[in-house]
């Protein structure tokens, strides 16, 4: 039920449907086609037929059948992926309990900016595009690491971890290419490897979509690997051009402290002035158990997050620690949390997808 308050008070269905809604026709019909051949397959299987997952679901309820496939959980599923790519959140947060103990010039020791002397990929995107050096706090010379005590500090990010699961330096996708003018068969080589966490069952399926004959109608001739509950592929290529997908780690996330009317918790303050919520109602359905009813709070940045996530909460189990008393931040005496994410905006990420698998050349890829 945690984890459902909190996926409902993110809103990812909410913003699914918003783009569903903004669809092309051709889009809308990608996506029916691939829903009413799911459902196709789903009303002449059950449990095993389907996966071992669905077997063992029917024997924890017998009467348990998965409900009709819809687009909506298609479009959906990009905002899991969105998640699991989040990128800078949790290092926000990090930096935030880090402040407790170290001064803003020692943090940014912890956390530095990515040299502009470094490689990138892509040094130019757009035009009048100038280098910048990331800003940095400078840190006194006789400063070292080693000095500072870090017990307290693993402590409270031991907390983060129960919540956000173990994270590392050193990981991430990678991808690299080779001009045709330096392989053996004179065509480019292309090798992309996605290091998403392994999972069961697998993020990953291999398929192809082949047009006997290809034509306008019929434009694909297609391979490589998708996502389950998607139709297309993500990750491949079709008889003219090859495309990957890494994971920068980009900065896709900003936490804003709201500043809460102690009189009404549904109001914030926006420029001296108290601004009212937009506010809904969810409602969580629980096996064997009474409905959960859930209030979501909306700033103009984003969703109150602060309720319902767990590193952020103030209101929390007796063997945890209120976040207020973790950070290292001024926090007014009522304060919320709200989260401003790209993935909370509607996009058009698989329309995105769809135009790669026809694309042709490198101005089509890149329309």
């Amino acid at each position: 039920v945690e984890t459902d308050a909190f996926l409902r008070t993110l809103g990812w269905a909410r913003v699914a449907q918003q783009e569903i809604d903004t669809s092309s026709p051709e889009d809308l019909a990608i996506l029916n086609a691939y829903t009413e051949g799911v459902n196709a397959y789903l009303t002449n299987h059950s449990g095993t037929q389907i996966s071992l997952e669905y077997g063992v679901l029917k024997l924890l309820n017998p009467d348990y059948k998965p409900e009709p496939w819809t687009p909506l959980h298609t479009m959906t599923w990009a905002k899991a992926m969105a998640w699991d790519l989040r990128g800078n959140m949790d290092a926000e947060i990090e930096r935030a309990i880090l402040l407790k103990s170290f001064t803003p010039e020692q943090v940014d020791e912890l956390f530095p900016s990515y040299p502009a002397s470094h490689p990138v990929i892509v040094p130019n995107i757009g035009e009048n595009v100038t280098q910048v050096e990331g800003q940095r706090s400078k840190v006194a010379s006789d400063f070292r690491l080693s000095t500072l005590d870090f017990r307290p500090v693993a402590r409270n990010l031991a907390l983060l971890e129960s919540v956000l699961g173990p994270s590392g330096a050193g990981i991430g996708s990678n991808s690299w290419a080779v001009s045709g003018s330096l392989t053996a068969t004179g065509t480019p080589l292309l090798a992309n490897d996605p290091h998403l966490g392994i999972q069961m069952p697998s993020i990953w399926f291999q398929i192809g979509l082949h047009c006997r004959p290809k034509s306008d109608a019929c434009p694909y001739e297609i391979a490589g690997f998708s996502f389950a509950g998607v139709p297309g592929v993500v990750i491949g290529h079709n008889d003219k051009i090859a495309w990957g997908f890494t994971n920068v780690g980009p900065d896709v996330m900003d936490l804003y402290i709201e500043k809460i009317n102690p009189e009404d918790p549904n109001q914030y303050e926006v420029n001296g002035q108290w601004m009212d919520m937009d506010v809904r109602t969810e409602t969580i359905l629980v096996g064997g158990g009474d409905p959960v009813t859930l209030t979501v709070r909306t700033t103009r940045h984003g969703p109150i997050i602060s309720d319902t996530y767990g590193a952020l909460k103030d209101q929390v189990e007796p063997t945890a620690t209120p976040f207020r008393d973790q950070a290292g931040i001024d926090l007014p005496e009522h304060y919320a949390i709200a989260l401003r994410w790209t993935a909370l905006e509607p996009g058009y990420t698989f329309d995105a997808i769809w135009g790669f698998n026809k694309a042709q050349n490198w101005q089509e890829f890149r329309q």
